[in-house]
């Protein structure tokens, strides 16, 4: 009988704490929220459980990064219109299993028509099944109450104290995408040194699987924090660049495909390739993985030599797809190394300013 591995518990450990070690802040911010709404709902004579205000707030801070002032509008609007569906029930019908359906069917269709957020349906109907179900005189005041105190308290965390840092935000999305097409270049590259179609074909299979969508929600979600808090706003422009990181990501994605799409054919053509097209793809991987705009500058106009060369060597119709695309990639390659740059730069004019 085959013996299975013994358990490693100390790397176990240590691949569980490095998954929860990026979101003990936001655990603390949340607690902290719980905490702070909790005490501050005690304090109003007459209001002795105050459950729902720490709720509020913990629902609020545990949204995604950026989006948690909204969430606690949302929530806060969900509560209104769930209380308002219920006190109307109640007052026409009074309380039992069929108004408890008919409050929160009510409340649901006043959130979709309101707006269709879930946070915003999600609490506007339980606002309404917790209201009819335990119905007691003043209720409703008291937990409005609570959803203005929980949401309030997030709201001044989020958006005041500790609003997140849009510009970490949105550089991490770019870099990550950045690095995604780097790979699938890379693959790209090994494939024409080796001649090996299938692993093109794999190197433009990645191309294709790359999401653009997380960066321009990101992107969305970094601009409304500018918008929003206060301690922000002076990094507008600087989120601007990164628009324009996110433009020339886009079109380097869309450039890639006929990049691998022509090598492609040409190694199923069994076409002689030229070592210099390997050469302007790993230039082009060069400038995508770049760390500042010149060093980028400098690999794409390797690129661009290295892709001018391919099309005097082997002028086939696949490679003059691959050279063409290089020499467009290279282009966005610069740029966006370049908006990068101006960013940072823009950061580290505002912290000299401050200090």
């Amino acid at each position: 009988m085959e013996r299975r591995p013994a358990l490693d518990l100390r790397a176990l450990a240590r691949r569980r704490w490095e998954a929860l070690r990026p979101s003990l802040w936001r655990i603390a911010q949340a607690a902290f929220a719980a905490a702070l709404a909790w005490w501050l709902a005690r304090q109003i004579p007459h209001h002795p459980r105050p459950f729902f205000a720490p709720v509020a707030a913990v629902v609020a801070m545990g949204s995604v990064p950026g989006t948690r002032g909204r969430q606690a509008l949302d929530l806060i609007l969900g509560v209104v219109l769930g209380i308002g569906a219920a006190a109307l029930v109640i007052l026409a019908a009074g309380t039992g299993t069929w108004q408890l359906g008919v409050a929160a069917a009510l409340a649901m269709a006043a959130a979709i028509a309101v707006s269709g957020r879930p946070v915003i349906i999600g609490q506007a109907a339980a606002s309404a099944v917790l209201l009819v179900a335990l119905h007691q005189p003043g209720a409703a005041p008291g937990r409005l109450l609570d959803a203005l105190i929980g949401g309030g308290v997030a709201i001044v965390i989020a958006q005041l104290l500790l609003p997140i840092d849009p510009l970490v935000l949105v550089g991490n999305a770019a870099r990550g995408t950045s690095n995604e097409l780097a790979a699938a270049i890379d693959e790209l590259a090994q494939a024409l040194r080796d001649g090996d179609a299938d692993r093109a074909r794999r190197a433009l299979a990645r191309v294709g699987a790359i999401d653009l969508r997380r960066l321009d929600d990101v992107l969305g979600i970094a601009r409304g924090v500018v918008r929003r808090a206060p301690r922000r706003r002076w990094e507008r422009r600087a989120i601007d660049a990164y628009g324009s990181v996110a433009q020339e990501l886009h079109a380097t994605t869309a450039d890639s495909r006929a990049l691998a799409s022509g090598a492609l054919r040409a190694l199923r053509d069994e076409e002689q390739i030229p070592p210099t097209a390997a050469e302007a793809a790993e230039a082009l991987v060069a400038s995508l993985r770049a760390s500042s705009a010149a060093e980028a500058e400098a690999a794409a106009e390797r690129a661009r030599a290295a892709a001018q060369a391919v099309l005097e060597t082997a002028p086939s119709l696949g490679l003059s797809v691959f050279a063409h695309a290089v020499e467009s990639i290279a282009g966005h390659a610069a740029r966006a190394a370049a908006a990068v740059e101006d960013a940072r730069v823009r950061r580290a004019r505002r912290s000299r300013q401050d200090t």
